[in-house]
C-alpha cells in the first residue's frame, strides 16, 4: 500500500500477467476497492487477515536488504501511528485483535488517522523519503504486486 506500512520491493515471476500495464492510477483504483471490502467488520475474519498477510510477504519474498532495514523503520512508524487508535478497529470481532500482525494490518488498511499520521511522518522525515526514492521501481512493482493478491482475496 502506497500510503501505509506495506513499502514492499521485489518483483516476482507469478505477480504479474504484464509488467507494462503497471500504472499507478490502476494500482489505487484496485487499493480503493480491496479497502471497500475488506474494511467491513461484518465481513472480515482472522481468514481473510491472514490471507493478506500472506499476500505482503509474497511480496516481500526476495527483497533486497536495503529493503528490509527500511521496512523495519516504516513499521516502527506504523505501530507508533496506531497507539491509542485500538477504537478505530474495535468493531472487528472476527478477527484476533491481540495480535499484532492483524491489528496493525487493519490500521494501516481501515483507519483513517492511522493513515494521516502514517503520511504525515513520512513527510516530515526527509532522509527516510530519500531512500524510498531509490527503491521507487521496486517498491511501485510490489505494491502492485500486493494490491493485486489482495483484491483476489477479498473478491472471493
Amino acid at each position: 500500500m502506497l500510503n501505509l506500512l506495506f513499502f514492499i520491493v521485489v518483483v516476482i515471476g507469478n505477480c504479474f500477467a504484464d509488467d507494462n500495464d503497471y500504472t499507478s492510477n490502476k494500482s489505487d483504483e484496485n487499493l480503493r476497492k480491496f479497502r471497500k471490502q475488506f474494511c467491513v467488520p461484518k465481513r472480515t475474519d482472522n481468514e481473510i487477515v491472514k490471507k493478506i498477510i500472506d499476500c505482503e510477504n509474497k511480496a516481500m519474498n526476495g527483497s533486497t536488504n536495503d529493503f528490509k532495514l527500511l521496512k523495519v523503520k516504516l513499521d516502527k512508524i506504523g505501530e507508533q501511528c496506531g497507539q491509542g487508535l485500538d477504537t478505530e478497529i474495535a468493531a472487528y470481532s472476527k478477527v484476533d485483535l491481540k495480535n499484532d500482525q492483524a491489528k496493525q494490518l487493519l490500521l494501516a488498511e481501515c483507519s483513517p488517522k492511522h493513515e494521516t499520521c502514517y503520511n504525515n511522518e513520512l513527510n516530515n522525515n526527509k532522509l527516510l523519503v530519500e531512500d524510498l526514492r531509490k527503491i521507487s521501481n521496486e517498491y511501485y512493482a510490489a505494491f502492485k504486486c500486493y494490491v493485486d493478491c489482495a483484491l483476489k482475496v477479498v473478491n472471493v
